[in-house]
């Protein structure tokens, strides 16, 4: 596909204003290529991701996770993202992220994780007021209650890590979830006015269990966790909805966090090959 075609309508699915303010999203890095044959997706970059695109000989790889999230001072191969950077340019790679812009996709990240919920009568936490359809974060039900342990054992099995949970809550059954995936404790006061049982979201600070504490269950299972499936849901939509590229889904497990008890570790790099 023409290299200008190809980017108009990626940006017509996933629109670049539809990303949270001063998200490092779009073309971050633009070789002027002619067409888009060959496109990698992937959650994010590593060494392994970048070998793994040359050796598919692709012209563009399409991430979920930004690389460049500051300006580079430098391009010194012994830092991590100036050597992908390098390692991007020297083999006439392309890379776009997608980031916040598929969060807030109507079929994206949030959407992704509630369905392996179940969750019923559901409404977005903040509702893009542009795109109609798209939203960030989302509130819904479990068709029945469920007793905190029997829901944790839920999250283990959906998010294949251990899970970080306060210790009171208001009741100990759980019916009403927020979830945002990834980085989402900054939104804690808009979840606040929701009266939820439960807040799923990653990266939650020590102080945030405290706040929590005796209102609701605020439930981490790891940020890598939450979005392990970005990958896949953005593989299937391009697939579907862009002709004439041929899409190929990263293999690489690229989680750094390792686990005490590995078996975490091997169910998540399972389910990515799977």
């Amino acid at each position: 596909m023409q290299y200008k075609l190809f980017f108009e309508t990626l940006t017509n699915i996933f629109p670049i204003d539809s990303a949270l303010d001063d998200d490092k999203v779009g073309l971050q890095i633009n070789l002027q290529k002619v067409s888009i044959n060959k496109c990698l997706i992937a959650y994010e970059l590593n060494e392994s991701v970048v070998k793994e695109a040359i050796n598919l000989q692709v012209d563009l790889i399409i991430t979920f996770h930004p690389l460049i999230y500051h300006p580079l001072q430098e391009i010194d191969v012994d830092e991590r993202v100036a050597k992908l950077t390098s390692m991007l340019i020297k083999n006439d790679i392309s890379l776009y992220s997608l980031h916040t812009c598929f969060d807030n996709y109507k079929d994206g990240t949030n959407k992704i994780i509630t369905d392996k919920f179940g969750l019923i009568n559901r409404s977005w936490i903040i509702p893009d007021m542009k795109y109609k359809e798209n939203g960030f974060g989302i509130v819904g039900y479990l068709e029945n209650e469920l007793e905190i342990n029997d829901f944790i054992k839920l999250c283990e099995n959906v998010f294949l890590s251990p899970i970080r949970v306060n210790s009171i809550s208001k009741s100990n059954f759980v019916k009403k979830i927020a979830i945002i995936g990834g980085s989402g404790t900054s939104f804690i006061a808009q979840v606040e006015k929701l009266n939820v049982d439960a807040f799923i979201t990653a990266d939650v600070s020590y102080h945030s269990f405290h706040r929590a504490e005796g209102k609701y269950f605020l439930i981490d299972p790891g940020h890598f966790e939450m979005e392990q499936f970005v990958a896949k849901g953005i593989y299937d939509i391009l697939n579907k909805n862009i002709s004439g590229v041929s899409f190929s889904l990263s293999k690489v497990y690229t989680n750094p966090v390792r686990y005490s008890n590995p078996k975490y570790n091997d169910m998540q790099v399972k389910n990515l090959v799977n």
